[in-house]
């Protein structure tokens, strides 16, 4: 099963972004930064704590993770945080700009290739300006590497899908 499957990334084919370690804390911080209604603010916690857990796990395993860790997120909460996002609520949008990081670390694979930058520009597209400092590492990390075309199967193959 595909999301069963335990990704194993050797150092050559991909290392961590630099500054992937230091952690999701200063986010804590941004939550408070502007008014967000109480629940909304509840949700985002609920969702970035899933998420240092994330980071923390692909930190801690050294280039070996589980797709189904990275794509089943949000596991909890995750009809009020596409709320969130489709109201573009900007904490919200900053915490799934961090998501994109580790999005990215599947970018190898033909059907999710791309999808990390995609989100994140469409992220730069609807954060507020005076919000898009708080996502300068997530861009940096994906938008800043050299982008690089992999073929998918049907495509190396030849078939029309």
């Amino acid at each position: 099963m595909i999301w069963a499957e335990a990704i194993t990334l050797p150092p050559e084919a991909y290392t961590p972004p630099e500054g992937m370690d230091f952690g999701l804390n200063h986010l804590d911080y941004m939550l408070n930064v502007e008014a967000i209604m109480l629940d909304d603010r509840r949700v985002c916690a609920l969702i970035l704590a899933e998420l240092k857990q994330i980071y923390y796990s692909v930190l801690r395993q050294q280039g070996q993770t589980s797709v189904a860790s990275i794509l089943c997120f949000p596991k909890m909460e995750s009809a009020p945080f596409s709320l969130l996002i489709k109201r573009r609520v900007p904490q919200a949008l900053v915490v799934l700009a961090y998501y994109c990081v580790l999005l990215d670390v599947l970018d190898s694979r033909w059907w999710i290739q791309g999808w990390a930058a995609r989100v994140l520009r469409d992220i730069l597209g609807a954060l507020p300006e005076h919000w898009q400092t708080w996502i300068q590492w997530p861009v940096q990390s994906i938008l800043s590497k050299p982008q690089v075309r992999l073929t998918g199967a049907s495509e190396q193959l030849g078939l029309m899908v």
